[in-house]
């Protein structure tokens, strides 16, 4: 996007994101920043930093229980929804462009975060290693695609009702047996406003079984 082409509909696409991590004494701290969209100018970029911008911001804490077990503590924000420069320029939803209408994928599948275009989340984990083999927990809050649902109020006379928000427990395990590693989990998610339709809570129960043979 230019003064020049204030819609951004060129055929270039520029993204670009700054990566971080810091490691010590069991402590690890990251962090990744990204612009969906390159500035104007210098001056553009001071002005408005965080116009088609999103972000990661994590930290992981591992201690030792005892010789042979450690136990892992982590939470991390994820926010790739548009802010309120959208309100005054063309900003793009992440992972999009107007002429790859499909968005940037691979088989079908979108590149870069879970939480997908216009989402936010908010996720904590533990993790138990041993010599056995891992459990985690996870609890995860998350929103789909804002983007889409600021857009589709604004033309459906709809209130702050209706964001898409799923709560999330989880819990899974790998355990070593012999030559094999057995694995399964759980996952229950409880969908608010599903598809923004107000009132339309559903549960959703995931289960996993996997097994993998380690020939030796």
């Amino acid at each position: 996007m230019t003064p020049e082409n204030p819609g951004g509909d060129d055929r270039e696409d520029q993204p670009l994101s700054l990566f971080i991590r810091w490691v010590r004494s069991g402590l690890e701290v990251y962090g990744e920043w990204a612009r969906n969209d390159h500035s104007w100018n210098f001056r553009d970029f001071f002005i408005q930093p965080e116009h088609s911008h999103g972000y990661v911001l994590g930290l992981r804490k591992a201690t030792l229980l005892n010789e042979r077990r450690l136990l892992a503590l982590g939470a991390e924000l994820i926010n790739l929804q548009r802010g309120r420069t959208a309100d005054l320029r063309a900003t793009p939803p992440f992972y999009s462009h107007h002429i790859v209408r499909q968005g940037y994928t691979n088989q079908g599948q979108i590149i870069g975060s879970n939480v997908g275009p216009g989402g936010n989340a908010q996720v904590i984990t533990t993790e138990l290693y041993d010599s056995w083999g891992r459990a985690r927990l996870l609890l995860e809050r998350r929103i789909h695609d804002n983007d889409a649902y600021f857009e589709f109020a604004a033309t459906h006379d709809l209130d702050s009702c209706c964001h898409h928000v799923g709560l999330t427990a989880g819990f899974d395990a790998l355990v070593f047996t012999g030559p094999f590693d057995v694995g399964g989990g759980a996952t229950l998610t409880r969908e608010l406003n599903r598809y923004f339709v107000r009132g339309n809570d559903v549960w959703n129960l995931n289960l996993r079984l996997s097994a993998r043979w380690r020939p030796r």
